[in-house]
């Protein structure tokens, strides 16, 4: 990944984030994570290295903005921080279905395991 690659990712967040945010205000840090994101660079979530999609990400942030043709996955609502260093900032959940794991590379359940011994597999799907 060159420094040239990473700013045009950069460059891109900002495009795509200029049509979710309606107030006008986003992290820097923010648009900068996203973009390695965009750039297929994972980031660790505790132990393990996710790829974030930075559109459920951006379709979250423009439902919160009231952006027109947000959409984004029903979670908990948004709270307000009210003090400290972070008041006057919003908390929000977002979903992405790739954080439950990758499914190819956990063993089967048993009853998928049995069925798969006894020949009938495929009718289990």
């Amino acid at each position: 990944m060159t420094h040239r690659e990473v700013s045009g990712a950069l460059a891109e967040m900002r495009a795509r984030m200029a049509l979710k945010i309606v107030s006008g205000h986003c992290s820097e840090r923010l648009l900068a994570q996203l973009a390695g994101h965009w750039c297929r660079m994972p980031q660790m979530f505790g132990d393990r290295e996710l790829l974030i999609d930075v559109h459920t990400v951006a379709d979250q942030i423009g439902v919160m903005e009231g952006a027109a043709l947000s959409r984004a996955v029903p979670t908990k609502p948004a709270t307000e921080f009210t003090a400290g260093q972070l008041a006057g900032l919003w908390h929000k959940h977002w979903f992405q279905a790739g954080f439950r794991g990758n499914v190819a590379t956990r063993p089967p359940p048993p009853f998928l395991t049995t069925h798969r011994r006894l020949g009938r597999f495929r009718s289990c799907m």
